[in-house]
């Protein structure tokens, strides 16, 4: 019984241990993600994301392309690239990226907007 009860407190120590640095983790993950650390670069790259079935940006495409474009109109890179789909793909994660950049200012004709 002794043995039990000891196996039991083992594994509940070990339990919360490996809770509590899960919330650690997730905590620092956070804080770091929160973090903008934008500097100049050759390009921005805005990752794919979700597209809904409109052919409107997801949340989280909606809200890459929007700082992309504010990081290129502050002067942090020369060209944006928007990634994500399948070849031509008119509902592919680059191409609604890419509309989405012309509808919410276009940038000059002397950048580069490129649609992976």
């Amino acid at each position: 019984m002794r043995i039990l009860r000891r196996l039991l407190l083992v594994l509940t120590c070990a339990a919360i241990i490996a809770s509590l640095t899960f919330a650690y983790l997730c905590l620092k993950i956070d804080y770091y993600g929160r973090r903008d650390l934008a500097q100049p670069a050759d390009a921005i790259v805005i990752l794919g994301a979700a597209v809904l079935p409109s052919g409107q940006p997801g949340p989280d495409l909606a809200s890459r392309t929007h700082h992309a474009v504010g990081l290129y109109k502050e002067g942090l890179a020369p060209r944006l690239i928007c990634a994500g789909g399948v070849n031509d793909d008119p509902l592919s994660a680059a191409a609604v990226c890419r509309a989405r950049v012309d509808a919410i200012g276009k940038p000059s004709t002397e950048s580069k907007i490129t649609a992976l």
